[in-house]
């Protein structure tokens, strides 16, 4: 990375502090709330599956003494089954849940960003223009999850291809793991345009889907190493955060799971909400850099970006 694409990568940073600063109160609000959404699925989460463990444990315990046949094994499958389907369905309904407070903190957090600060007052209209940009939110998110399950299935296809091709171990263990960073780096290289396609879907009231994939990829050239830093930066705050916590949890201790858990979903809310604010704010620059005239879409509004140099070399 040049001077000039390290001035502007700063530049972001800086400029989503200053609309962090600018509507701290709003985002205060929606990290609050999604923390504590998010907190009260991770208590509904481990006490709900905890009994529900512990009765399963208890039947097989039970099953593995007394060798139970006739009428009495067969309440104990069934209770197996019972068990397995209540635990298959809250997981389930908690991810779900989990997923909808994520979109919709994204969308109110993006929106925020974009919104000048004397606009905030209009709630209702807020509210409205979140309603809508989660629905194209969620559909272009359907279009990533694709995009993402396909990059998933060639990257395991390569390293099944690695394996049959490779007989020593220690070859194996050295390309296998100079593999996978290559794959993390090309995800992270990748996800440039799959979140700043999100912010398109949320500021473009008719731009979604695979189309807000194609315009954010449209935008982001000559931009796209500013998304890759500010992705690899996030990235490895979490790996080292996530890490450190692995590393210290008591498994033992269900008090310490959940309080390591909740100091997760602070952090995860937290550096998901700051990430989507770069992200906002790269678009904008990217919309600039395009000499593009930056729309007025309803009230939203956005905070002049300070002048960057812009290095001709990145302009078709």
């Amino acid at each position: 990375m040049g001077f000039t694409e390290f001035s502007g990568f700063v530049a972001i940073l800086r400029e989503s502090i200053k609309v962090l600063s600018k509507n701290g109160h709003a985002m205060a609000t929606i990290a609050a709330l999604s923390i504590l959404l998010h907190s009260l699925l991770l208590f509904t989460n481990v006490f709900t599956i905890k009994a529900v463990i512990h009765d399963l444990v208890a039947k097989e315990t039970l099953l593995l003494l007394i060798f139970a046949q006739g009428p009495r094994l067969t309440d104990l499958l069934v209770g197996f089954k019972k068990d397995i389907r209540i635990i298959l369905g809250v997981e389930s309904a908690i991810l779900v849940v989990s997923s909808l407070v994520s979109l919709v903190s994204m969308g109110a957090t993006i929106i925020v960003s974009s919104t000048s600060k004397n606009n905030l007052t209009s709630k209702h209209m807020m509210l409205s223009r979140l309603a809508r940009s989660c629905v194209r939110s969620l559909v272009t998110t359907f279009h990533i999850a694709l995009f993402l399950v396909g990059y998933i299935i060639l990257v395991l296809a390569m390293l099944i291809l690695i394996r049959f091709f490779t007989d020593r171990p220690f070859a194996l263990k050295f390309v296998s793991i100079l593999f996978g960073i290559v794959a993390s780096l090309s995800w992270i290289y990748l996800s440039v345009v799959w979140l700043l396609g999100l912010v398109v879907s949320v500021i473009e009231e008719s731009c979604y889907g695979i189309e807000a994939l194609g315009r954010a990829g449209g935008l982001v050239k000559g931009k796209r190493l500013h998304g890759f830093a500010l992705n690899f930066l996030f990235a490895m705050a979490s790996v080292l955060v996530f890490e450190g916590c692995r590393m210290i949890i008591d498994r033992n201790s269900l008090l310490c799971q959940i309080i390591l858990g909740v100091l997760l979903i602070v952090f995860y809310c937290l550096v998901s909400m700051f990430q989507y604010m770069t992200f906002t704010v790269l678009y904008f620059q990217c919309k600039k850099a395009d000499s593009e005239e930056i729309e007025l879409q309803g009230s939203l509004e956005y905070s002049k970006l300070p002048s960057i140099p812009l290095d001709t070399k990145y302009v078709p």
